[in-house]
């Protein structure tokens, strides 16, 4: 054949290809059945790095382009092309159950292997792989691997492949290690690795690394849905944040060994049910946006961390005996009912809307709680048996609406309490005096409180109390302020003042600053016997109070932060 003639005959079958091809293209991920076909062409000119890309794959040299060796050599393997110019490229590798190497062939695209710049899906059936890296192919979009129980491979990796839409990985009994990366994907199925331990999925990273040795992320990984089946028995570990992930379903997979799920920063959304776990220990699902959860026979659950699901309104555990740990700030219940968790040290539920806690059963059983954070809640009470109380160390109860707190069972235990932007006007007392080593800070500002009861708390300690230790101040006790006629009536605490505990101060609000300023005796302000009388100049906010003398039990007030009897405007 001369250079014309086979010209020619290459127009022809390219021709011939794409009007045989038309209608067989569409734009789901996974490739119509008809493309699977495979054209046989025998012109090298056609294909001109690509078929020895695919030499390469099946192990050949010496590519002999006759029809007949075609046929002979790719059995089992499917391939469909596509006009690129003059040439045809491959679009679909499909390697089928039939497939017969004579040998395992190792299947390595991009590094260490051959490069297929046009393809687009690879299917490969067969478990006639022995070794399977697919890398930098960028047009690649779907992703099918299956094997069998005769499958020799150990190790998958299909990374940096920026374009993989859906990535699906079953039935490799000997596979221990995934390596995978894509950018946004809709899929990743993986199911029947019954030698896997973990697995996690990364970005897309440069190919050649900084002059530290460091490789830049180029796009981060997304995931809309995972899907987990089959027999997955030495799973034990599940690490995927970040990944802004919708639909997690394992409920169809066996996982006897699966001790931790961490699916923080998604978006999972609804309702999640995680069943029959049994040896789950720990689960994350922090910063998402999922409605209900519940755990049903996980009878081993140690850590669960369901912060930062704003919407969360249901959460239950059917079996709770060894939970440790429980995180639910930011989420939206209004009754927290843990009182069948028996094994529960550390409870944070900060911001959550909780008016109601319920910590012991019916018959007066309760966890040993140690660390009890609750700040930033609807909680207007405190009060709990001293069997309850004696374990607790740390307690936050900040910003509530409490107007009533128990320290009667303070212990030796207790480290720090925190009762901050309450309503607290009642303080039930220890009737015994208590070390002021054994606790490192006791805050109760922005209430309530009397004198007698901060100076009966103060003397229950064995000896003064170091100011940084034990703060109550500003304290907001307004029984005694006039605002009509713009007077303090301080007469109460006139013994205080002569006891020299603490001495009255005035001060006023600085808009510009943001602070209160001091203001020294006689100015702004006149006294009369035992009353404050504001004058009408200059206009602003006033607060009239005492501030305490170092030392005493009074001591953490000061002119900034005073013990306010009044706060007027004027």
């Amino acid at each position: 054949m001369n250079l014309n003639i086979g010209k020619k005959y290459v127009y022809f079958l390219t021709c011939l290809f794409i009007l045989t091809s038309i209608g067989c293209t569409n734009n789901t991920d996974k490739p119509d059945e008809k493309d699977y076909e495979t054209t046989l062409v025998t012109v090298n000119d056609c294909l001109p790095e690509e078929i020895k890309a695919i030499d390469i794959l099946i192990g050949k040299e010496n590519f002999d382009p006759s029809a007949d060796e075609v046929k002979e050599r790719w059995k089992g393997l499917n391939i469909s092309w596509q006009s690129r110019g003059e040439n045809l490229v491959v679009k679909t590798i499909r390697i089928l159950e039939d497939a017969d190497f004579r040998q395992p062939i190792e299947m390595i695209l991009g590094k260490g292997g051959p490069k297929l710049e046009y393809l687009d899906s690879l299917i490969i059936k067969s478990d006639q792989i022995s070794k399977l890296s697919i890398r930098d192919q960028s047009q690649l979009r779907y992703v099918e691997l299956s094997g069998s129980t005769a499958s020799p491979l150990e190790t998958i990796e299909v990374t940096n492949n920026s374009n993989i839409n859906e990535l699906i990985i079953t039935n490799f009994p000997k596979v221990t290690t995934l390596k995978l990366g894509a950018a946004k994907m809709n899929l990743l199925h993986i199911g029947d690795l019954p030698n896997l331990a973990s697995f996690n999925i990364s970005g897309i990273m440069s190919e050649q690394p900084d002059e530290y040795g460091n490789y830049e992320i180029l796009a981060h990984n997304t995931i809309k849905k995972v899907e987990i089946r089959g027999n997955m028995s030495q799973l034990d570990y599940i690490y995927l944040h970040g990944k802004e992930i919708e639909i997690f379903d394992m409920n169809k997979s066996i996982v006897p060994n699966l001790k931790t799920l961490s699916l923080t920063n998604n978006k999972l959304r609804g309702k999640l049910e995680l069943k029959m776990l049994e040896s789950i220990e720990e689960v994350r699902l922090a910063a998402n946006e999922l409605s209900s959860i519940s755990f049903d026979d996980c009878p081993k659950l140690r850590t669960v961390d369901l912060s930062n699901n704003n919407g969360l309104a249901d959460f239950s555990i059917s079996d709770g005996t060894a939970l440790r740990v429980l995180d639910l700030s930011n989420v939206s219940i209004k009754t927290l009912d843990i009182s069948s968790f028996k094994s529960l040290k550390n409870l944070s539920a900060t911001n959550s809307k909780i008016s109601k806690l319920i910590i012991a059963d019916s018959h007066g059983a309760s966890p040993q709680l140690e660390i009890v954070a609750l700040n930033n809640n609807q909680l207007t009470s405190f009060v709990y048996p001293a069997e309850i109380m004696k374990s607790m160390s740390i307690i936050n109860i900040n910003d509530n609406k409490i107007a009533k707190i128990d320290l009667s069972a303070l212990h030796h235990r207790l480290e720090r309490i925190l009762m901050n932007n309450n309503n607290i006007s009642n303080i039930i007392l220890p009737d015994r005096p208590f070390d002021r080593n054994l606790f490192d800070r006791i805050e109760a500002k922005n209430n309530n409180i009397d004198i007698e009861t901060l100076i009966s708390l103060y003397e229950l300690c064995d000896e003064p109390i170091n100011p940084s230790k034990f703060s109550f101040a500003p304290q907001l006790y307004l029984d005694y302020q006039d605002i009509d006629s713009k007077t303090v009536d301080y007469s109460h605490y006139v013994q205080y003042i002569d006891e020299g505990i603490c001495s009255l101060c005035v001060v006023r609000w600085n808009q510009k600053a943001q602070k209160w300023d001091y203001l020294e005796d006689g100015v702004d302000h006149i006294r009369e016997g035992n009353i404050v009388k504001l004058s009408t100049s200059p206009k602003g906010k006033y607060r009239i109070g005492l501030s305490g003398t170092y030392g005493s039990a009074l001591g953490c007030f000061s002119p900034q932060e005073p013990y306010i009897l009044g706060e007027l405007n004027i």
